[in-house]
Formats: structure tokens, C-alpha cells, sequence
């Protein structure tokens, strides 16, 4: 899993993504080498210095890393596509990074008669 301090990923969007902390920059090469996905979730502070599972939503988006940039000063830059939603169901580990058993969450179906959905888009 990888945290988000700023953004929150959705299935189909794209989202670059500027990493500095060792750990993530470890976690998103091997995922990018393995060409697998990654789960993003948002975080719930800004600023926490060693992300656990508490500080995290339980939802995220399952993403592909379509291209990884290394930078000059260490960093990397990603580029991120929203696959899927997911709920984490169990954590396994919290360090060196955060892993967890998911679940896909389906997407739910809109009643576009509802007065609700009506009154949503008006």
C-alpha cells in the first residue's frame, strides 16, 4: 500500500505522483518491476512521519504505474491509472511498508429515476 498525503486516486484517472521517503521509492520500483499493481490510499493527517495502518482510510484504489521517472536529487516521479476500488481487510505488515489483504469493491448501481439522483444532478 502506498500512502497519499494529498490526493485521493479513482478508477480511470491518471495521477503523477512525486516520491522522497526511501521506503515508498523501494516499494514503487519493485512494484514497477514486477509490473503489478499498487494499492493507493489516502491518508488521514498530512503530515505523519511513519505511516501505520491507523492512519490510513480503508478504501483505496488498485493502480498501475505506467511510467517512473528517477530525479536528480534522489526522488522518483510516477505516473499513476486508477484500475479499481478496494476495502483492506486485514493488514499484514507495517514495515518496512504497508501491506494488506483487499477485497474489490464493486461499483454501485445508480437508480438515474431516484429523486435523490434527481435532485444530485440538478
Amino acid at each position: 500500500l502506498l500512502p497519499s498525503q494529498y490526493h485521493v486516486l479513482f478508477p480511470g484517472i491518471y495521477l503523477p505522483m512525486t516520491l522522497e521517503t526511501e521506503v515508498n521509492i523501494q516499494l514503487v520500483k519493485k512494484i514497477y518491476e514486477a509490473s503489478s499493481l499498487i494499492g493507493i490510499v489516502a491518508q488521514k493527517k498530512e503530515k505523519v512521519a511513519v505511516v501505520g495502518a491507523q492512519d490510513i482510510f480503508q478504501v483505496g484504489t488498485a493502480a498501475r504505474i505506467l511510467k517512473l521517472i528517477n530525479l536528480p536529487d534522489g526522488n522518483i516521479r510516477i505516473l499513476l491509472q486508477g484500475e479499481e476500488k478496494f476495502r483492506i481487510e486485514t493488514i499484514l505488515s507495517e514495515t518496512p511498508y504497508l501491506t494488506a489483504n483487499i477485497g474489490k469493491l464493486p461499483d454501485q448501481l445508480v437508480n438515474i429515476q431516484s429523486k435523490r439522483y434527481k435532485a444530485i444532478v440538478r
